[in-house]
């Protein structure tokens, strides 16, 4: 069987998946015949912020991934973990990359992943 748990995918996943942000607001600037304001931006971010809490934790990975330190806000990942599966006759338990948050909450990154595909598909589907 194929272990389909790959760093890789992880983080080429958190880069996508938050930088559509960046796309979206791009046009609605094009669009709107606006300049680019960072604190327009920021509330912009804020509002998808609320809509899916997932966004943010691939915000501090993306992030996170590119920077030394987050600066210039408080990361709400604390760090991320692969947990090795188990590989015995008769029992099969994959790899899993794992998230885990400031507050000691725990997130397998596949219902991450699953969460956000959602939202984006939800909302290209509705605007």
């Amino acid at each position: 069987m194929e272990n389909k748990v790959s760093s890789s995918f992880a983080i080429n996943f958190t880069f996508t998946s938050w930088h559509i942000l960046d796309w979206l607001f791009n046009e609605k600037l094009n669009y709107d015949n606006l300049k680019y304001n960072r604190e327009d931006f920021k509330i912009y971010r804020n509002d998808f912020l609320e809509k899916c809490k997932y966004l943010s934790i691939v915000q501090d990975i993306s992030n996170g991934s590119k920077h030394a330190k987050i600066s210039f806000y408080t990361p709400s990942v604390k760090s991320t973990k692969l947990e090795y599966g188990v590989y015995e006759e008769g029992v099969f338990e994959g790899d899993k990359l794992e998230v885990i948050l400031e507050d000691g909450t725990r997130h397998d990154f596949e219902d991450i992943v699953k969460k956000i595909m959602s939202f984006w598909n939800d909302y290209f589907s509705n605007n």
